[in-house]
């Protein structure tokens, strides 16, 4: 696999150099990998981020659950417990309306499809 790719019609860019620590933060490291300071607050600043876009999600899931239903609840593993619920509530009531259908679909009561045949 070749590190050079070409930007359009521009001179090729070398990735390896490019995203190199010392290219990005200045500083030769030798290792090739970021300062150790710099790893942890990346780090941190991701897993902040990861834990905002949780919480948000959750709270989403919370509001659902309550347009739904009429249960409000508040923690995570109730929110989690009333999404499995509301889960399995809803597959029960698909499988029973699907049990309701006919065979076949496409056959009216009368015999004939609805393509006139």
């Amino acid at each position: 696999m070749s590190w050079w790719t070409g930007l359009g019609d521009s001179v090729p860019l070398r990735l390896d150099i490019v995203m190199s620590s010392s290219y990005l933060y200045g500083i030769p490291t030798g290792s090739g990998n970021p300062p150790q300071h710099l790893q942890e607050s990346s780090k941190k600043a991701l897993q902040k981020q990861y834990r905002d876009r949780e919480s948000e999600l959750f709270q989403q899931l919370q509001d659902s659950i309550r347009g739904f239903t009429d249960q409000n609840p508040t923690t995570r593993h109730e929110i989690l417990r009333e999404a499995v619920n509301l889960l399995a509530t809803l597959h029960n009531e698909t499988t029973q309306m699907m049990q309701q259908l006919p065979v076949n679909p496409l056959i009216r009561g009368n015999g004939t499809n609805y393509s006139g045949n």
